[in-house]
C-alpha cells in the first residue's frame, strides 16, 4: 500500500548539483513544485516529503541568504509590522545577527487608506512622510536598506509618489470588485471577475433567488457603507441583490428594469473577489463566450 511519496533530491550537494545551473535552487524548487502538483492531480490525499536537503555544501546556505528578509513595519493599519523607530531598527538589527539572513529591507501594507477622495490623498502624503522618516532612521543608524515594498490596490495608481518606494504589491487588482469600484481605484467596467449563477425561483413578484449564496460570495458587506448588499448583478444593474443564506441569493428586482425566469445565468461582481475565489475550486478564464483556460485554486481549503 503507497502511505505517502518522498521527493528527493540533495541540490545542496555538489556531486548531485551543479550549481552554475542553479545556483540559487531555484530550478529545483520549481520542479519539486510541479512533481508535486502532478501527485496531487493523481492522488490529492498522498501525503508527499520533502527528503534529502542537508547542508553539505557551504555555498548552499550562503546562496539562500543572498535573497535577504524584509522586515514589516506597520504603516497605519494597526494589524501586522513593528512600530516605526526603535522597534523597526531593532528588529533589522535581529535580522542580521541572526545566522543565514540577510536585512534586505522593509515592507509594510498601507490598508488603512481606502479611497482616494481628499482625505484619502491627505492619508497618502502621511504615508510618505512617514516612509521618509523611517528612511532617514536607518540612514542615521547606518544601516542599507535596499527594498522598499509595500503597496495596495486602492493606492495603486499614487504608491510610486511615496517616498522611497522601490517595489509596489497590489493584489485585488487582477481582478477588481464592488470595493475597489469605491474605492476610485477602477471603474465597473475594469471589473474582470464575476460569478455565474443560475436563478432557481421566480415564485414572489418582484424577485429571484439565484443558487448561491453566502458559500458561494462570502458575507463580505461593501466597505465603508450601511449599504447590505452582496454584490452587483451584471445583467440587471438596478437589482438589489440584499440577502443571502448559505446556499440562496435573495434579489429584489423592483428597480431592476428587466425580467428573468428559472434557469437564466446571470453573472454577479461580488463585493469582495478576494474571498470568493477562495471558495472556489477553479476559475475560467472567457474571451467573449469561448473558455480558453481553466484555473484550479490550488490554495483553497489549505487553511488546516
Amino acid at each position: 500500500m503507497l502511505e505517502a511519496m518522498m521527493l528527493w533530491n540533495e541540490p545542496n550537494n555538489l556531486s548531485h548539483w551543479d550549481f552554475e545551473l542553479d545556483p540559487d535552487w531555484s530550478q529545483f524548487a520549481h520542479m519539486t513544485c510541479l512533481a508535486a502538483r502532478a501527485i496531487r492531480a493523481e492522488k490529492p490525499s498522498l501525503p508527499k516529503v520533502l527528503g534529502g536537503v542537508s547542508p553539505i555544501d557551504p555555498q548552499f546556505i550562503e546562496n539562500m541568504a543572498a535573497h535577504g528578509v524584509l522586515a514589516e513595519v506597520d504603516a497605519g493599519l494597526g494589524r501586522v509590522g513593528v512600530a516605526p523607530g526603535e522597534p523597526l531598527l531593532q528588529l533589522a538589527r535581529t535580522i542580521e545577527n541572526l545566522p543565514h539572513l540577510r536585512f534586505a529591507g522593509i515592507t509594510f501594507y498601507p490598508g488603512h487608506i481606502k479611497g482616494l477622495d481628499e482625505s484619502g490623498l491627505r492619508a497618502m502624503a502621511q504615508l510618505s512622510d512617514l516612509l521618509r522618516g523611517i528612511l532617514d532612521d536607518f540612514r542615521t543608524a547606518g544601516i542599507e536598506v535596499g527594498i522598499v515594498s509595500g503597496g495596495s490596490t486602492p493606492t495603486l495608481f499614487h504608491s510610486h509618489e511615496v517616498h522611497g518606494v522601490t517595489e509596489i504589491r497590489p493584489g485585488t487588482y487582477v481582478f477588481n470588485d464592488l470595493n475597489t469600484i469605491r474605492s476610485g481605484a477602477c471603474a465597473l467596467e475594469d471589473c474582470a471577475a464575476t460569478i455565474l449563477a443560475t436563478v432557481v425561483s421566480t415564485a414572489l413578484p418582484g424577485q429571484m433567488i439565484i443558487d448561491g449564496g453566502s458559500k458561494t460570495f462570502s458575507s463580505d458587506r461593501l466597505a465603508n457603507s450601511a449599504e447590505v448588499t452582496f454584490g452587483q448583478v451584471v445583467e440587471a444593474p438596478g437589482a438589489r441583490f440584499h440577502k443571502m443564506n448559505e446556499e440562496h441569493g435573495f434579489v429584489d428586482l423592483a428597480h431592476a428594469e428587466a425580467e428573468f425566469n428559472v434557469g437564466d445565468r446571470v453573472r454577479v461582481i461580488p463585493n469582495h473577489i478576494c474571498v470568493a475565489v477562495n471558495l472556489h475550486e477553479k476559475v475560467y478564464g472567457l474571451r467573449g463566450d469561448t473558455v480558453e483556460e481553466v484555473w484550479s485554486v490550488d490554495a483553497r481549503g489549505k487553511l488546516q
